[in-house]
């Protein structure tokens, strides 16, 4: 007897018939399209949560019959923006004009709109305000033109070569959001809001981000996740039963990616011939294989206080995590929108078992064991009434190098051992929706000693050389504070003089991640000895 495929999918996309939940979600996008001044959405949402795959559902010819719009009049186009290379705005624009070339002409081969785009990428370099000028066409064919952008986040690059690449994009992209008649509508999908992404930016006028209405994508509700195993298992001769469920909330909350692990999993379990899943231990071991990489994820994009907020659910200590979410109340929001922590009656707990245990596995290689010494917890309680605050290391650097960040982060956690503990500052303690400017300007006047952690991405980032480097190097000149740079990837440093002319790290500035990274360990367990030094005068 053939055994049933297994329907739960977790390698990529949903396709539209297979497409769950998120009505909500759905109703907001249409509500926008359909207004007379129609609207533009972001849609900002984890990796894996289902950003893309409700981008394709939406543009799918039946959904858009279904919100009554003609399917002949909208067009809906989506676009990878990682895929965009080289990135310049000739390029960008020659994909987009491309693909709706091509949807126009198979369509209709002779539409008169597919003539006026072809006109447009025949010609050597494309600008935006000629873009615009085409949404006139667009209007007189009588039709709306939807452009979804994926992965949005490559396009905002503040690099110095790409920085003013950048600024026109964003400033071509809100006019013709804003082009009257309204004709054309942006959807963009990114990991974090708008103004986070584009918090680098300088805008004259509006800020780019002004003209979008923000639509957070959480894990399903429980309603969407029972429809998930319905739908899934409607052609299959497998029923989960409520044990069945329990597990599986139980290794992955209601996360969709994690949803459909757990469940193919126990799918798989039952079609080998057991009645009930009794094998919880193996089912936990492979779920585990299969998704640490996303808690790694979860982790790498959790600002400090969200970090310290989950080592204290993950370690039992409910009240002085309760005691955190009280008073950071943006905190609490993001960690709830993102789906890491569900209430309880009147608490909080992790969303999943299994991330908890994840969590404590790694406590030691996260750097977070400090936190849980009886002394330490009380980071703002002990700000406000110890006599003297602990030495602050203030770190510099790209959110290009998040992770080189996090690995610095690793060894710098060392230092908050104990009585003579440094505290380590970045801008990832910022809360969501903070005053990222006056806190980083605190920061600086604050720290004891600071660490820049140079790459090509530092160099060419205009908010770290205009603003950072000039307080710290200014503070070094008077007030004698000390200013480490470390090279984290091969770049021309030598070239910027200020740079040039100070004692970098590691030894005669080679990159600490050289050859593929194999002495990174060494190298960042040596400045983190020399940093404790220099702080406490050793």
């Amino acid at each position: 007897m053939n055994q049933p495929e297994n329907p739960f999918f977790h390698g990529g996309p949903v396709d539209n018939q297979k497409f769950v939940g998120r009505k909500e979600e759905v109703d907001l996008i249409f509500d926008q399209l359909r207004s007379h001044a129609v609207g533009s959405v972001a849609i900002i949402g984890e990796r894996r949560i289902g950003k893309t795959s409700l981008l394709h559902y939406v543009s799918a010819p039946d959904v858009i019959r279904k919100w009554d719009l003609n399917q002949e009049k909208a067009i809906f186009l989506y676009q990878d923006c990682g895929v965009i290379t080289p990135f310049t705005i000739t390029r960008f624009w020659q994909v987009v004009l491309q693909k709706l070339h091509h949807q126009l002409i198979r369509k209709r081969p002779t539409d008169a709109l597919a003539e006026k785009v072809a006109t447009l990428l025949a010609k050597a370099e494309i600008s935006t305000s000629e873009v615009e000028h085409l949404l006139d066409d667009v209007n007189d064919a009588g039709r709306l033109f939807v452009l979804m952008l994926d992965e949005f986040e490559w396009c905002v690059r503040t690099d110095v070569d790409a920085a003013n690449i950048t600024t026109e994009l964003l400033a071509g992209l809100r006019a013709l959001i804003n082009h009257v008649p309204r004709v054309f509508s942006l959807i963009v999908a990114t990991r974090r809001p708008l103004d986070e992404v584009c918090a680098e930016i300088r805008f004259m006028g509006s800020p780019f981000y002004n003209s979008f209405f923000f639509l957070h994508l959480r894990p399903f509700s429980p309603a969407e996740a029972e429809d998930l195993f319905e739908q899934m298992l409607a052609d299959t001769s497998v029923q989960f039963s409520e044990r069945d469920k329990e597990i599986i909330y139980g290794l992955a909350g209601t996360h969709p990616l994690l949803l459909q692990v757990a469940a193919a999993l126990v799918f798989k379990l039952k079609i080998s011939g057991a009645a009930q899943v009794q094998d919880f231990i193996h089912i936990r071991m492979q779920f585990h294989d299969h998704v640490r990489h996303q808690f790694e994820d979860f982790w790498k994009w959790s600002p400090r206080r969200s970090r310290q907020v989950l080592v204290y659910l993950a370690s039992d200590r409910q009240a002085e995590a309760m005691e955190l979410l009280e008073r950071w109340g943006n905190e609490r929001e993001n960690l709830v929108k993102r789906g890491l922590i569900v209430q309880y009656r009147d608490t909080f707990r992790l969303f999943s078992p299994t991330f908890k245990e994840w969590l404590v596995t790694n406590f030691y290689r996260l750097g977070v064991s400090a936190w849980l010494a009886p002394q330490e917890y009380q980071t703002d309680r002990v700000e406000a009434t110890a006599t003297a605050d602990p030495p602050t290391l203030f770190i510099s650097y790209s959110h290009e190098d998040e992770a080189e960040k996090e690995a610095l982060l690793v060894h710098l956690g060392v230092l908050q051992y104990g009585t003579g503990r440094i505290e380590v500052w970045c801008d990832d303690r910022i809360d969501a929706g903070g005053d990222w400017r006056r806190e980083i300007a605190a920061a600086m006047e604050k720290a004891t000693a600071a660490i820049l952690l140079v790459s090509a991405n530092f160099l060419s980032s205009p908010f770290i050389q205009n603003d950072e480097v000039p307080r710290l190097l200014q503070r070094r000149e008077v007030e004698g504070l000390p200013v480490i740079p470390v090279i984290a990837k091969p770049c021309a440093w030598r070239q910027l003089d200020w740079l040039a002319g100070m004692q970098a790290r590691p030894k005669n500035g080679d990159p600490v991640w050289r050859e593929n990274g194999i002495y990174a360990d060494a190298e960042l367990a040596a400045i983190a000895e020399e940093v404790a030094e220099v702080i406490r005068g050793d």
